[in-house]
């Protein structure tokens, strides 16, 4: 049980591990074991772990004070207990300072000898007591070890399985915010706004780092040697860790006659193995640039963000924290404009979770569809973006760069003013018109990092001015598909695509517990978007657009797509664990039993860093990023770090299962406002075929050249996002 509640807690499904580690203690307590048993005590402390990382530290605490109960006549063991970081953490959180404090004077001088100052277990303890330090008032000495500690504790990402490493790194961030414009901040010779702001990008840009390291070893397309490279570095990063981690144990126990001898054999092993990591980094940073910032993606201040803004462009900047929410604002000459909001990851959780109930029902029929919450939108806006609003103000484009549950929203469908709902003006949804929408204000692109803006400025520009296309849509995922045609639509009918279903449950539900790819469910109407988007560009319909049985693993990855402009890709998104076996991000395609080719009807990521591309565009359509209650926004931040590695400049996703007409309609005309007006952006050439969608007659009945329904409401008009460009 625990060993299997360890493998789950390492793809970030903390609750689950729980679950197991619950179910492995009372097994153990069922069979008589003692609670003083090494076997128990380790159970104890994953139990406390998983209950760490999804932040509920009143039940790490809970469960800490039982523990120490149970062993109470036990000094090893409770030292060893009280020794975790996760423990520390919590103590803090729930507001146990002095005691956390207690621990942490008592550990960190032990921890500093036994393992030296530039280790990762000294930097978290120092990190700790700038914690503990900052709660209790004491900002100076506070910054001081977060100063230290943050360079040596950022080595490795600070992924969401990083509960520690990250708390230390917000309680920082907020210190930073804190000393912004006083004496402290003069005294140590700093601009906190900007340390502020490369420290966020740093978490923020790391959120997808697991995935791209665990395939990165994998990458043999790219280059042989440096998969090799890569290979070996990672095997001494998992030796490095587990050796470190039995050193702990070992430096924990009471001394015993040979303890000593296996602490100095133990040392000398992770020395060796440390040089010959930092060897391998050094060259794959000196030989593999290029890798190397993908792995190791690298911070930018305000500073050199400036530089590289275009005019009438702006950077807004969100990170959302545990406790609190942190916003930039700015553009290349204006104010820097500063916000630290009250409203922590699940606040905005809630929130965002409410908006997209209007936007994500899976309606059957117009009726279906709920009245969207303008109050909320605008709530959203005063709290987020109307603090910091003369730093943006006057834009044409907003960059918008957000993690977390904002990742799941477009910002396109927050409302500047107020705006109550006026009745129904006859059409359905026509009483959405006159909103005061955010993109009636400016075209927004939205970016998974900081970083990724300034590689994508340093991209050569395309000279070519034709707008080469192909396109992959209605994938066969089931020799069931060959035989099976589409049904007639019927007049209020909601014709919607992208839903992640297969032939028996919902993927997004949870239902679904084995899913292979001929379980799919086919999306027939991306054939007909694919179609439009060429006729926009004026591609041939035959050569460059690629439906069915043709739109394989195989075709794509044969294809030299390095001359093509737009490459699109209309079929469902997939996250690790939707198919079984499947450990990362992809996109499916027709079934190799359909085919007869090699391969398993997967482009997965590491696939797509193989491909050799110069596109101005990928578009992602029917890859809903809010499945999964969001885990599709990570799939699409993997994929879009691959496609950018690749060679892209921009990716078009859409954000929720999307009604088949209005979507073409957007898709087709996004590429059609761009051939009419050359110097259109790509987040400008969106917001263009938005507006026109919200001005347009709306859906009309074939039959009776009857409106039936205002595209108004921001399920039709807002489900496109631009990723980059």
């Amino acid at each position: 049980m625990i060993v299997l509640g360890k493998v789950i807690f390492k793809q970030n499904r903390f609750s689950e591990a729980e679950r197991l580690a619950r179910a492995g203690l009372r097994i153990m307590e069922d069979s008589g074991m003692p609670p003083d048993a090494f076997s128990v005590i380790k159970a104890r402390q994953f139990l406390i772990t998983t209950l760490g990382n999804q932040e509920d530290h009143a039940g790490a605490v809970k469960e800490y004070d039982r523990s120490v109960k149970l062993l109470e006549k036990s000094s090893y063991q409770h030292r060893l207990l009280v020794l975790k970081p996760e423990i520390l953490l919590s103590l803090i959180k729930v507001g146990r300072v002095v005691e956390a404090s207690r621990y942490i004077d008592k550990s960190y001088p032990v921890v500093r000898e036994r393992f030296g100052e530039t280790h990762r277990k000294t930097a978290i303890r120092l990190g700790l007591r700038g914690m503990a330090r900052y709660h209790q008032g004491q900002i100076a000495q506070a910054y001081d070890d977060f100063h230290k500690a943050l360079p040596i504790i950022e080595k490795k990402n600070f992924g969401r399985d990083k509960a520690v490493p990250r708390a230390i790194a917000e309680s920082y961030l907020k210190l930073l915010m804190d000393i912004r414009g006083t004496s402290l901040e003069s005294q140590k010779n700093i601009e906190a706004i900007s340390q502020a702001f490369k420290l966020a990008d740093r978490l923020r840009g790391r959120a997808v780092q697991s995935a791209i390291t665990a395939v990165s070893a994998r990458l043999s397309g790219l280059e042989p040697e440096l998969a090799d490279l890569a290979r070996n570095e990672q095997d001494l990063s998992q030796r490095i860790d587990a050796l470190q981690d039995i050193l702990f144990d070992v430096l924990a126990m009471p001394p015993g006659t040979n303890q000593q001898v296996n602490i100095d054999n133990l040392r000398t092993q992770l020395n060796t193995l440390s040089l010959a990591r930092r060897a391998f980094l050094d060259e794959i940073e000196v030989r593999y640039p290029k890798y190397f910032e993908l792995r190791r993606p690298a911070a930018r201040g305000i500073g050199p963000v400036k530089k590289v803004l275009h005019a009438k462009e702006a950077m807004i900047a969100i990170y959302s924290g545990e406790q609190q929410t942190f916003v930039w604002s700015f553009s290349r000459s204006g104010p820097i404009e500063t916000a630290v909001v009250d409203l922590n990851r699940r606040d905005l959780d809630r929130m965002v979770g409410d908006l997209r109930r209007a936007l994500d029902p899976g309606p059957a029929t117009l009726g279906d569809i709920p009245q969207f919450n303008l109050a909320a939108a605008h709530k959203l806006y005063r709290q987020l973006l109307a603090p910091v609003k003369p730093g943006w103000q006057g834009a044409d484009n907003l960059i918008v760069v957000a993690q977390g549950p904002l990742g799941r929203l477009p910002f396109s469908v927050l409302v500047t003013d107020p705006a109550p709902i006026r009745e129904n003006e006859g059409t359905l949804f026509n009483e959405y018109r006159q909103t005061p929408w955010l993109i009636h204000k400016a075209a927004i692109t939205r970016l998974p990092s900081v970083s990724v803006l300034t590689n994508l400025r340093a991209m050569p520009v395309l000279k070519n001015e034709k707008m080469t296309f192909v396109g992959f849509g209605d994938p066969y995922f089931s020799p069931v598909y060959l035989e099976k045609g589409r049904a007639a639509d019927t007049l209020q009918t909601m014709h919607v695509r992208g839903i992640r279903v297969t032939q028996t449950a919902d993927l997004d539900s949870g239902g679904a517990h084995s899913v292979k790819l001929g379980d799919l469910s086919r999306l027939p109407d991306t054939a007909d978007e694919i179609r439009g988007i060429a006729g926009s560009v004026g591609a041939d319909p035959q050569q460059d657009v690629i439906l069915g049985v043709q739109a394989s693993e195989t075709k794509v990855k044969s294809m030299d797509l390095s001359g093509k402009r737009i490459i699109a890709f209309a079929t469902h998104a997939l996250i690790p664990g939707d198919l079984d076996g499947l450990d990362q991000p992809a996109l499916a395609l027709t079934s190799p039993l359909i085919t007869g080719e090699a391969g398993d009807g997967l482009l997965t990521m590491e696939e797509v860093f193989r491909l050799k591309l110069n596109a101005d565009w990928i578009v992602l359509s029917a890859c809903n990023t809010g499945a999964a209650a969001g885990a599709g926004s990570e799939a699409v931040s993997g994929l879009g770090r691959a496609f950018f590695f690749a060679g892209a400049r921009a990716i078009l996703v859409s954000m929720w299962p999307v009604e088949t007409t209005s979507a073409a309609r957007l898709t087709t005309g996004i590429f059609r406002h761009q051939q009419a007006e050359k110097t259109l952006s790509k987040a400008g050439a969106l917001r263009a075929a938005m507006l026109e969608l919200i001005d347009s007659r709306g859906m009309v009945d074939a039959q009776t050249g009857k409106t039936v329904a205002s595209y108004a409401h921001p399920i039709f008009w807002a489900p496109f996002i631009t990723i980059g460009g």
